[in-house]
């Protein structure tokens, strides 16, 4: 099956375009979009659209030579498809247009990258803001930090979905987790089988704990379904906890390339309570671990978790990280299925936040096993850059020159 690429959508559209000279108007591609569609639903063996964009210009003239058929000019120009990108890594510095004025300070001293004022003076997108032309088509030879489709990873209540299609619904490194209101009749049959269990109900889209409910009580949580699309799942009830008993969580960076293979930093930061740690959920600061961002809490640097492993946990801080790996792992295969095509342009670098929780092992032990929380698209760089100053340069030479001295790969 031929992949989803922009030409291959543009050449099975070209049958339902009208006149060449209206093609670079994106109402020209959505009307052919439906009209192909129209013909899919009677004749189910064609295959399926992912999603049309507007057309660029190469997306054009794809399209006009399928119509003209000129199938030896056609495979002459798609042998070059998904090159993009792969040359630059040749060049002694790259150019990178972003939007962060952190990354524009952090390679002010790269040897190998430089920040310029405009996107078409640039080799590398790296933006905050959403890139428009991931719809509507990349310039040839540009690299972007962004991946269509990443809220499968990015989105709280579309982790839950993406985790739940392609891993096994009791994944032990996921939360039980319900997106309400639409499982609600599933949760408050799960609330119901097991009273007493502590819940933790968040926003969609918010960070940094912000809107965070904690209750065992299910009518609070049902009171937050006025509030837009929440994430309801089951809280922590054993974290692992410092030698001083604050909970703590870790977070790591995950390098996401073409959406296929994925790279963990191998220094990551320890966020830790600002009070030690209590049952009683209404002791806010005893339970959450980002207080460090207004001032509350405490941050420390992969050191701090390996003695913390080893005093606590009475492991290596490796016997640990292989099972968050295996983890992560897991959780971007997953991603990968989801999101679907492979974009050789696109790059990402996410934040994951993940937990250690106390669970019986094979012989009964407890042992400290790793649970994704979450992963942020775009997140602020600052904190780890205060424990690794060169991180920021050392993401980008993996992410745009596949330099790995850095990361652990996640394969596998």
């Amino acid at each position: 099956r031929i992949p989803p690429s922009s030409s291959t959508r543009a050449i099975m559209l070209a049958p339902w375009l009208g006149a060449p000279d209206t093609w670079a108007d994106p109402e020209e591609w959505t009307q052919a979009h439906f009209q192909f569609e129209s013909v899919v639903e009677h004749k189910p063996e064609l295959p399926a659209l992912a999603k049309v964009s507007p057309a660029n210009h190469k997306q054009v003239y794809m399209a006009w030579l399928a119509a003209q058929g000129g199938a030896a000019l056609l495979e002459a120009s798609a042998a070059g498809e998904g090159s993009a990108g792969k040359v630059l890594p040749q060049k002694d510095v790259l150019c990178v247009f972003t939007d962060n004025p952190i990354v524009t300070q952090a390679l002010a001293a790269s040897a190998h990258f430089k920040t310029v004022e405009t996107q078409q003076e640039a080799d590398i997108w790296f933006m905050g803001e959403h890139i428009p032309e991931l719809v509507s088509g990349l310039p040839e030879a540009i690299l972007v930090n962004q991946i269509p489709n990443e809220s499968a990873l990015t989105s709280k209540a579309l982790l839950v979905r993406t985790v739940g299609r392609h891993c096994h619904s009791t994944a032990s490194w996921f939360p039980r987790s319900f997106c309400l209101p639409t499982d609600l009749a599933q949760w408050v049959h799960e609330a119901h089988r097991e009273p007493g269990q502590s819940w933790i109900s968040k926003p969609d889209l918010l960070s940094r704990s912000r809107d965070v409910i904690f209750s065992r009580h299910p009518d609070c949580i049902l009171r937050t379904l006025d509030m837009g699309t929440r994430v309801v799942a089951k809280y922590i009830d054993r974290p692992v906890l410092t030698t001083c008993g604050r909970k703590f969580d870790i977070r790591m960076w995950v390098g996401f390339l073409e959406a296929k293979s994925a790279m963990r930093y191998k220094d990551m930061v320890v966020r830790v309570s600002e009070d030690p740690y209590v049952e009683d959920l209404t002791r806010v600061h005893s339970h959450l671990t980002v207080g460090c961002y207004s001032g509350h809490g405490s941050v420390h640097g992969t050191e701090f978790l390996a003695e913390t492993v080893r005093d606590v946990c009475q492991e290596g801080l490796a016997d640990v990280m292989t099972r968050v790996d295996g983890a992560l792992s897991a959780l971007f295969q997953a991603a990968s299925k989801e999101i679907g095509a492979e974009w050789p342009q696109c790059r990402a670098l996410y934040g994951v936040d993940v937990m250690l929780e106390w669970r019986p092992g094979r012989g009964g032990e407890l042992r400290a096993e790793p649970v994704v929380i979450e992963v942020n698209y775009s997140p602020d760089p600052s904190v780890m850059l205060e424990h690794c100053p060169q991180f920021l340069e050392h993401a980008f030479e993996m992410l745009f020159r596949e330099g790995t001295e850095h990361f652990v790969s996640l394969e596998a």
